[in-house]
């Protein structure tokens, strides 16, 4: 399985970069309670697929190139609907009907200190002077990062008649009335939808993405973070995969996904060919330093399966792939690119143990299972479990192969081991079980 993903993403590497040839599939609002409202906060090196396990591997049975698709900026908002200042301590929701003048049709905005997002419709309906009406359903996407933290009051101007004010996570409606940020765990995510109508009788709807802030300011660097949302939580026409580093975050590409609605009716996609999702972009949605931490956020999910838990120390084109499954029969492979930067020190893996419990073991002897990645590490050697994450950290520029320098193995996001490639001699730690007799 791992080893399926490596040469999928060392192919990019080796791909000139070209601007994406596919419009990014917009995303659809939350619609409806597709599943449970409990929350899983993975962190990457906890999970990982095995390739002796069938089950596992049959979520990797589509070979796509990894890739991810960058949204787009929005476009500059009219005068008309210029949100209304606020002080730094509020979040302001502004919606504002048509102007006659401008003849721009209605929006919404949010502001929160320096951040500003238009703010996604669902619908409007709008009555014209001579009382004909026009009707439009929305198929968009609002995922930009928009923080604020718990307690933080909620205001809502605009021009409007009437409002009506819900917010919920995963589809499950939140108590309260949405005039501040509820006290959930930082990092969650809540929909803010709001109802509106006019005086004319016309009427829209529109939703806000909303992620809770940590209130304790930290000087760590949060790295990369990926959320993975199954079918309905972010999108009612396929499971998707979102990436952020820095204060950005761009939608990466689900390879294929299948899924059981309500009704029992099967969906069974795939992307490129004869699937109905768009084909992947190889191009990397991020640059980011070697070395960095990958954290895996999955609302709902029931199993996850990564590829990489940090960014590798050599620079050039990787990237990261999941396998999920969901309560409820629903399972989705993704894939994101980046692209890692040189580093002026080349860093070294540091085990998560102390040193006195640091042993050190020789290469396997005997005749050795091939061909080499992840399958390698794992079919020639002692210990390694069917969940460890194992991958390259080092490269070795003149090496027989591309797997040839310095992998570790990561267990519950921990890092027990480093071994050299294609020795397989290294270094674990105590009670791992790695190469212990």
């Amino acid at each position: 399985m791992p080893e399926r993903w490596e040469r999928k993403l060392d192919e990019l590497r080796h791909i000139e970069m070209h601007e994406p040839a596919i419009r990014e599939r917009i995303e659809r609002g939350p619609t409806g309670n597709r599943g449970s409202s409990r929350k899983h906060s993975l962190v990457a090196g906890i999970v990982a697929g095995a390739v002796a396990v069938a089950g596992i591997a049959a979520l990797w049975q589509l070979d796509r190139n990894p890739a991810g698709i960058g949204t787009e900026p929005s476009p500059p908002l009219p005068e008309t609907l210029a949100p209304a200042p606020g002080s730094s301590g509020t979040v302001v929701v502004d919606i504002r009907g048509r102007s006659s003048e401008e003849g721009n049709d209605p929006g919404a905005t949010a502001r929160y200190g320096d951040q500003e997002v238009r703010m996604c419709p669902d619908h409007w309906t709008l009555v014209n002077p001579d009382g004909t009406e026009e009707t439009i359903i929305f198929d968009c996407g609002q995922s930009d990062v928009f923080q604020a933290p718990v307690g933080t009051p909620i205001e809502v101007t605009g021009d409007f008649a009437t409002l009506s004010v819900s917010a919920g996570v995963t589809g499950n409606r939140l108590p309260g009335t949405g005039e501040t940020v509820p006290p959930l765990e930082p990092g969650t995510i809540i929909t803010l939808a709001y109802e509106v109508t006019w005086d004319d009788g016309s009427e829209a709807s529109f939703w806000l993405l909303l992620t809770v802030q940590d209130t304790e300011p930290t000087t760590e660097d949060p790295g990369i973070i990926v959320w993975i949302y199954g079918l309905g939580e972010r999108s009612t026409d396929v499971p998707i995969i979102t990436m952020t580093y820095g204060d950005e975050t761009k939608r990466g590409c689900t390879v294929g996904f299948e899924w059981t609605l309500p009704d029992g009716t099967r969906i069974d996609e795939a992307a490129g060919g004869g699937g109905s999702l768009p084909s992947c972009s190889q191009d990397p949605l991020f640059r980011v330093p070697p070395g960095i931490p990958i954290t895996v956020e999955v609302p709902t999910a029931s199993e996850v399966f990564v590829t990489r838990t940090t960014t590798p120390f050599y620079a050039g084109l990787d990237g990261f792939g999941a396998s999920v499954r969901w309560h409820g029969g629903g399972e989705g492979d993704f894939t994101v690119a980046f692209d890692v930067e040189a580093a002026a020190d080349p860093d070294e893996i540091e085990l998560d143990c102390a040193s006195g419990d640091r042993i050190p073991f020789a290469p396997p002897k005997g005749a050795r299972i091939l061909p080499g990645g992840s399958a390698y590490v794992r079919g020639n050697m002692l210990g390694v479990l069917p969940h460890d994450v194992v991958e390259q950290m080092t490269r070795v520029p003149n090496g027989e192969s591309e797997w040839d320098g310095v992998w570790q193995i990561v267990r519950d996001g921990s890092v027990v081991a480093a071994i050299d490639f294609p020795s397989l001699g290294g270094v674990a730690c105590r009670g791992s079980g790695i190469q212990e007799t």
